[in-house]
């Protein structure tokens, strides 16, 4: 079966109800370049039926997206793909493979692996099929040459971000926004690029190193950033913006001003943002609360400074820091979430994860995300867990079993007890933070084998908050229905 010219398919495993900017944004280069587009979420459907919708489309590209740990699901459809009779090249591309490229040595069934910001080589690279030229010369890109595998240079980031095509928000709806109102009738918009943190757990840190001498964080215009916002809002009638980066956190003063005067002018509805917390002044929550900001959420990850400095390498943010942001957010009735990590490389997990539990109960987010520690290769916390006996990379890595932030902790502690109180006190622990009297009960029930009905009690808190509580979200026994569905699928694979 041969491809059809000027067509590509991205795939991706799964979209977790979150906007996926990235391919978003590589769709629309492929619209301007002339190119026929689809997109396969392989989680939404069997196997075979994802088969037959790639061989029905007969794309001359396929195009992967892909995060650690979805890797074997998204090349093993790739290797099914390329059994088949239908010829095409394949490209992956993703935060996974832009610090394991070394995936298209292991796999042959991979053409091309593109690494970092893909938007300029990708562009090339469709350019270049469709005029039947060559294109193992593009920088950011690894491309297999019969025996040969081409390592191009990386190059340097984008700093113009106004050059980069709007997101093809009409590729990928994550929801109904008429009826299922996940996180209210919302979409995403990014303003800025780019973390100079350190944190031990995120892959900024080495993303960086691999970008020595680029400008880090870079950002939009505001005329930019407004125009998008603006054109989504009208197209599809929404009723909230979620900015997604911490780029206010870094931003100057000139452009939040500008951009407040023009959000509340031109835009006007509630939007949500993070920040850092040593970042967060008055004058700023001001200006934001003045233009619409509604919901803001804070890393505070872990409430023992010694950990929060020395393992997870969170800079110079301490409590005194958090208490004062949330302080802040609480003067000016600005709804908040916190984000925490459970399960740590520790020698006393439970006590640490109750110290963390206990501040938030201080600092009174409105929501408390706790999320299971789940190392991620070629970061920082993956070498320090290996090298201190807490994580076996075999066991992390087994693409039968992939790790989850919800379910449990893949590390190893002296005591095996600690790995079940560990991940039952994860199931509570937001509970808890809105409801301090329960930490006693919470105490008692960890002691319990872990079992589905924690998992679902913790799964519905999360959905509450990710919809009703923070957003408005009107109540629909249909929004209940696609939630136990949404949670008995994820539990289904982890």
């Amino acid at each position: 079966m041969n491809y059809s010219k000027n067509k590509i398919i991205f795939i991706i495993l799964d979209h977790y109800k979150t906007e996926r900017l990235g391919i978003q944004i590589l769709s629309s280069i492929a619209l301007e370049e002339e190119y026929e587009r689809d997109l396969l979420i392989i989680n939404s459907m069997s196997i075979e039926e994802g088969l037959k919708k790639v061989r029905d489309f007969h794309p001359q590209i396929v195009a992967y997206s892909g995060m650690t740990y979805e890797q074997f699901d998204l090349q093993q459809f790739n290797m099914l793909l390329k059994k088949s009779n239908l010829k095409f090249i394949s490209i992956f591309g993703g935060q996974h493979y832009t610090f394991n490229p070394e995936e298209i040595i292991k796999d042959n069934n991979i053409d091309v692996i593109c690494r970092g910001e893909g938007e300029e080589a990708f562009r090339k690279f469709i350019q270049a099929v469709r005029d039947v030229k060559e294109y193992d010369h593009i920088e950011k890109l690894w491309v297999r040459r019969g025996n040969e595998i081409i390592k191009n240079p990386l190059g340097t980031l984008n700093t113009n971000l106004d050059s980069i095509p709007f997101p093809d928000r009409d590729l990928l709806l994550v929801c109904d926004l008429e009826t299922d109102r996940y996180q209210g009738k919302s979409m995403s918009v990014m303003i800025g690029r780019g973390c100079p943190q350190r944190c031990s757990y995120c892959f900024n840190h080495k993303y960086n190193e691999l970008f020595r001498g680029s400008k880090i964080f870079r950002y939009r215009s505001v005329n930019s950033a407004i125009k998008e916002t603006k054109q989504i809002v009208k197209k599809y009638g929404l009723d909230f913006i979620i900015f997604v980066d911490d780029c206010f956190s870094y931003l100057p003063n000139e452009f939040i001003k500008e951009f407040c005067q023009k959000y509340k002018d031109e835009i006007g509805i509630p939007f949500f943002v993070q920040f850092r917390a040593e970042t967060v002044r008055e004058d700023i929550v001001v200006m934001l609360k003045d233009a619409g900001l509604h919901l803001a959420s804070i890393s505070v990850e872990c409430g023992n400074e010694d950990v929060s400095h020395n393992i997870l390498q969170r800079g110079i943010i301490t409590n005194d820091h958090l208490s004062r942001a949330c302080e802040l957010f609480h003067k000016h009735k600005i709804k908040t979430w916190s984000l925490n990590l459970l399960a740590l490389p520790v020698e006393n997990p439970l006590e640490i994860d109750l110290e963390t539990i206990k501040f938030n109960i201080k600092i009174k987010p409105t929501w408390a995300l706790f999320s299971i520690l789940i190392p991620i290769p070629n970061t920082s916390i993956w070498d320090y867990s290996i090298q201190h006996g807490y994580l076996d990379k075999d066991s992390i890595l087994d693409p039968n079993k992939p790790p989850s932030t919800f379910t449990g902790t893949r590390l190893k502690y002296k005591d095996p007890d600690l790995v079940k109180k560990v991940n039952n006190l994860h199931k509570f622990a937001s509970i808890v933070v809105k409801f301090p009297f329960l930490l006693p009960l919470v105490k008692i029930l960890i002691r319990f084998p872990e079992n589905r009905i924690y998992q679902y009690i913790s799964f519905i808190w999360y959905g509450y908050w990710k919809t009703i509580g923070s957003f408005q979200t009107k109540f629909s026994f249909r929004l209940v229905i696609n939630g136990i569905k949404s949670i008995n699928k994820y539990l289904s694979k982890h």
